[in-house]
């Protein structure tokens, strides 16, 4: 029957969001570094932009995404942001140091 699927597949939903809320990712780099985090909080978190999270959720609902391979995108994203933000603070201080070098023409 109708009822009798819609009430599975909300169990089901109820499974995976537990799913999500327990199973807990060592973080190893960024502002969680050295915490473990639920898969849950770490989709909704800032390193995970809102399309991603949509289409992630979406695949992880439909059976196509094994949480191990969500855990490990989010990752990639998490370890790509971290990477992009480690570089524009590099560039921040060469460009700090060079000013410190030149002093201009006040000699």
């Amino acid at each position: 029957s109708m009822a009798a699927e819609e009430g599975a597949s909300q169990a089901r939903q109820l499974q995976l969001k537990k799913t999500l809320r327990t199973t807990l990712v060592p973080v190893t780099v960024g502002e969680y570094k050295g915490q473990r985090m639920c898969v849950l909080d770490l989709l909704f978190s800032k390193y995970v932009p809102q399309d991603s999270r949509q289409e992630l959720l979406e695949l992880y609902r439909a059976g196509t995404l094994l949480i191990e391979d969500m855990i490990s995108t989010i990752t990639g994203l998490l370890e790509e942001a971290e990477s992009q933000q480690e570089k524009r603070e590099t560039q921040k201080r060469a460009g700090r140091r060079k000013e410190r070098q030149d002093p201009g023409g006040d000699l």
